[in-house]
């Protein structure tokens, strides 16, 4: 009955209709799923941590650029993850910094699949660079408005992700709904994150057989205001041995979008990816494109003692 309930209140967030800005977006999210989703679990390891830097539309004046550092940290024996993310944004002269932890809880169906439930908190503050403003007269009031001076809110996110073994994953959020609910519209009528609802699907194949390389693929959909964008990818990967693996991957977006990552483990659990990004539709004259940079870490489970005797 608790699980009815929880599902009946996700599909109306998830249906609901909002207008606000849109959320900022990383490229490498297929690396790590938490970003959108922190249903996203990854019981591989006792602690998985990611850090990604992103310079957007390079050469476009006041373009957005940003870092955000992830920690997750599964706990195999109750199925549940606890996780943490920053993330720092500068578009202009125009400063967002959030904070968000999250639980997400693992339900076993059985010994291949699981249904994957999360929630998340978030604090988000938005502050302006006083030295990056020119204004005929800077004693105007309106600039020292509640609204120049800084604001501060809260904001929750819910996610659904399904898991067939390895092979694959379907997922379903709702980053930020409360900003859905009309005493936060009305308080705010432009709140620093917006409501994204989220589709996605990735699917992990050996198409070579025995060999050591495989493919995976992934298609995705949001939804922000009344807009709906579409991205996919599918990438190679190559493992030379236990440690170190080489991945090439391919993605583009319904926005004019496209771009391609280069990945490589540096250590067996240490891994690197560059990314670049050229919007052949909104800023292809005024910029040299987005480059993003994301390493990720994951500390191994240690191997169990069995006592044979």
């Amino acid at each position: 009955m608790k699980r009815r309930i929880f599902l009946l209140l996700f599909l109306v967030v998830f249906l609901s209709e909002g207008k606000t800005q849109v959320n900022p977006e990383i490229y490498n999210y297929w690396e790590s799923l938490y970003y959108v989703n922190p249903a996203n679990i990854r019981f591989d390891y006792t602690a998985y941590l990611t850090l990604n830097t992103r310079a957007q539309w390079v050469d476009f004046p006041g373009a957005p650029v940003s870092a955000n550092l992830t920690a997750a940290f599964p706990v195999d024996k109750i199925r549940s993850q606890f996780a943490a993310k920053l993330f720092v944004d500068r578009i202009g002269y125009t400063n967002t910094i959030e904070f968000l932890v999250s639980y997400a809880y693992s339900l076993k169906l059985n010994r291949e699949n699981s249904l994957n439930f999360g929630v998340s908190g978030a604090l988000h503050s938005r502050t302006y660079d006083f030295s990056k403003i020119s204004a005929d007269d800077m004693l105007d009031p309106t600039i020292y408005s509640e609204k120049v001076n800084g604001l501060m809110e809260g904001n929750m996110s819910l996610g659904l992700e399904y898991n067939y073994k390895d092979m694959l994953q379907i997922g379903i959020s709702a980053r930020n709904f409360m900003s859905y609910f009309p005493a936060l519209r009305e308080k705010r009528k432009n709140p620093i994150q917006s409501a994204t609802n989220m589709l996605y699907a990735k699917y992990l194949t050996h198409y070579f057989g025995e060999s050591n390389c495989y493919m995976d693929f992934g298609a995705a959909f949001r939804q922000y205001d009344l807009r709906y964008v579409g991205d996919f990818m599918t990438s190679v990967y190559y493992d030379f041995n236990s440690s170190y693996s080489l991945q090439f991957q391919v993605f583009g977006g319904t926005v004019g979008d496209i771009g391609f990552t280069v990945g490589v483990n540096l250590l067996s659990d240490l891994k690197l990816l560059c990314s670049y990004n050229y919007n052949y539709a909104v800023v292809n004259t005024k910029s040299y494109g987005t480059f993003e940079i994301m390493l990720t870490y994951g500390f191994k489970k240690c191997p169990t003692c069995i006592n044979v005797w």
